[in-house]
């Protein structure tokens, strides 16, 4: 199965094999800067790979960083703009039983 599907479909495609398990789906919530998100965007293993790929492209984080500006129409420096991320995360698990 195709790793991006699973994780966009938030891991709801696993069938744990033992009846004792657990599922925890939460949001994390981060206040941080604008350029401490963009920063936290270059460390994505994506954006990683892309970068390999497409070496002549690193300006791409720079485009993201005045789109988020140009957005929130801020007057501010990208290090006193404030914004709050929200991500879902979910955690799956399962204990096999004794024998």
């Amino acid at each position: 199965m195709d790793r991006h599907k699973l994780l966009f479909n938030r891991y709801t495609d696993i069938i744990l094999p033992y009846q004792d398990k657990y599922r925890y789906d939460s949001t994390l919530e981060l206040d941080t800067s604008v350029a401490e998100f963009v920063g936290y965007l270059s460390s994505w293993s994506p954006y990683q790979k892309f970068i390999e790929k497409n070496q002549q492209r690193t300006d791409v984080l720079e485009q993201v960083l005045i789109d988020f500006m140009t957005t929130l129409t801020s007057e501010r420096k990208p290090d006193k703009t404030r914004l709050l991320f929200e991500h879902p995360t979910f955690l799956l698990i399962s204990r096999k039983p004794e024998s």
